[in-house]
C-alpha cells in the first residue's frame, strides 16, 4: 500500500510539473503557440519515457535498457532543475516585469528574456553535472580522533563506499576506477555502509564484483541499505559471503592488537523490518563488546545517533543521503537531514556521512562531487 501511495504522489507531481513546463515553453515561443499539439505530446512522450524506463529495468535484464534508461532519468534530471529555475524566474523576475510595466506604463518582454536565460542556467547545470559523474569520485581525507583510542590502533585507515548504486546508470567501469583508487590507498579495513546496487544478481553481479577486488588488511564489512532490499537482498547476501564480505547484521567484529580492542558494530536498514523481517536492534549488535571497545558502527542512515551514547559508540559511519547529490536539491537536503554531509560531533560520538560514491536516477553530480572517503584514526 505505501508502494502505492509513494508512486501516486510522485507520478502527480511529475505529471503536475511536466503541465508547468511544457505551459512555460509554450507560452515563451511563438512557434510553439501555433502548434499547441506539439507541446502536448511532446510532454506526453517525455512523462512516458521516465515512467516506462524504470518498469523496463525492472523485468529486463540490464544489458537490454541500460541507454534508453540513462536517457529516461536523464530527463528527470532535466525536468527537476527546469522545475526549480523557472519556478524561482516566477517568483523573482514576474513581479519585476508586472512593477515595470505599472511604473513605465509600457510592455516588456522581461518575462520572455527571464524564461531563455533561466533555461539556459538550466543547460548549463544538466551539462556540468553529467561531466562531475563521467570525472566519478574524489577521496575525502578525513582525520577522527578518538579519545584513548589505543596505542596499536593509531592511524588506522579506513575506507567507505556507500550509496554505489551500480546498476543502469553506473556500471563495471565506473566500479574498477573505484576499485583502483580504494586501493591506492592500501586501507587497513573497508567499509560498505549500504545501497551498494540498483539490480538482481543475474543483471549486474559482474559489474560489483570488483568491489570484492579491493586489498585490505583486515576485511571488508558490509551493512544494507534500502536498495538491497529492494533488489532481493536474500539472493545478493550469499553472493557477498562468496565475496568475502563481513555482513554485519545487528552483529560486531572486534579486531585484536594484543589487548587493545576496535570493535566493528553493523546495524541494518530501517527498510530491513519491513520487506525482510528484521529490525534493528543495537542491543543485540553490541553484545560481546566490552564498555571499554573503541566503537565504530556502520549505519546506512544517519537517523540513528539519538541512541549511540547508550551504547557508548565513538564514531558512526553512514550514507543514504547523498549529500543532496546535485544543486538546486542540495539546497534541501539539510531539512530532511540534520547530518547530511561530512563530519559531525554529536554529544562525543563523531557521525561521518559520506555524499555517496555513485549516484542514483538522474546522472548528475553538479556541486556534491561524488565521494570515496579515506578516514584515519588518531588519540584525541
Amino acid at each position: 500500500m505505501r508502494v502505492i501511495s509513494f508512486f501516486s504522489i510522485f507520478y502527480l507531481v511529475l505529471l503536475s510539473a511536466s503541465a508547468y513546463i511544457g505551459y512555460k515553453f509554450y507560452t515563451n515561443f511563438r512557434v510553439l503557440k501555433k502548434r499547441p499539439r506539439w507541446v502536448l505530446w511532446s510532454m506526453i512522450l517525455l512523462v512516458a519515457l521516465q515512467v516506462v524506463g524504470h518498469h523496463i529495468y525492472r523485468r529486463t535484464s540490464l544489458e537490454v535498457s541500460p541507454w534508453f534508461l540513462w536517457f529516461s532519468y536523464l530527463i528527470l534530471g532535466i525536468f527537476s532543475c527546469l522545475l526549480f529555475y523557472l519556478a524561482l524566474g516566477d517568483i523573482v523576475f514576474r513581479p519585476l516585469a508586472w512593477g515595470f510595466k505599472k511604473y513605465r506604463g509600457k510592455e516588456t518582454d522581461f518575462n520572455r528574456r527571464s524564461f531563455l536565460g533561466l533555461v539556459g542556467v538550466s543547460a548549463a547545470n544538466v551539462a556540468f553535472g553529467v561531466t562531475e559523474v563521467a570525472r566519478g569520485p574524489r577521496v575525502y581525507e578525513v582525520t577522527i580522533p578518538l579519545k584513548d583510542l589505543p596505542p596499536s590502533f593509531e592511524g588506522y585507515r579506513i575506507v567507505q563506499i556507500s550509496d554505489l548504486h551500480v546498476g543502469p546508470t553506473i556500471g563495471r567501469d565506473y566500479v574498477e576506477e573505484v576499485r583502483k583508487m580504494a586501493s591506492e590507498l592500501r586501507p587497513d579495513a573497508l567499509v560498505l555502509t549500504g545501497d551498494l546496487l540498483d539490480g538482481y544478481p543475474e543483471s549486474i553481479a559482474s559489474d560489483l564484483k570488483p568491489v570484492s577486488e579491493i586489498p585490505t588488511n583486515d576485511g571488508i564489512f558490509c551493512v544494507t541499505g534500502n536498495h538491497e532490499y529492494y533488489w532481493g537482498y536474500r539472493s545478493w547476501r550469499p553472493l557477498f559471503l562468496e565475496w568475502g564480505f563481513r555482513i554485519l547484521e545487528n552483529e560486531s567484529y572486534t579486531l585484536f592488537r594484543g589487548e587493545d580492542r576496535l570493535s566493528f558494530v553493523g546495524i541494518p536498514d530501517i527498510r530491513a523490518e519491513r520487506l525482510d523481517g528484521v529490525s534493528i536492534d543495537l542491543e543485540k549488535a553490541t553484545q560481546g563488546v566490552l564498555p571499554t571497545d573503541k566503537k565504530i558502527l556502520l549505519a546506512h542512515r544517519p537517523h540513528v545517533f539519538d541512541r549511540n551514547n547508550d551504547y557508548k559508540i565513538d564514531l558512526q559511519l553512514s550514507g543514504h543521503t547523498h549529500g543532496g547529490q546535485y544543486f538546486p536539491w542540495s539546497l534541501f537536503i539539510g531539512a530532511m537531514w540534520k547530518y547530511h554531509a561530512g563530519l559531525y560531533d554529536h554529544n562525543g560520538t563523531w557521525i561521518y556521512v559520506n555524499r555517496g560514491t555513485g549516484h542514483w536516477g538522474p546522472p548528475l553530480r553538479s556541486g556534491v562531487r561524488a565521494e570515496l572517503t579515506h578516514l584515519t584514526l588518531v588519540r584525541a
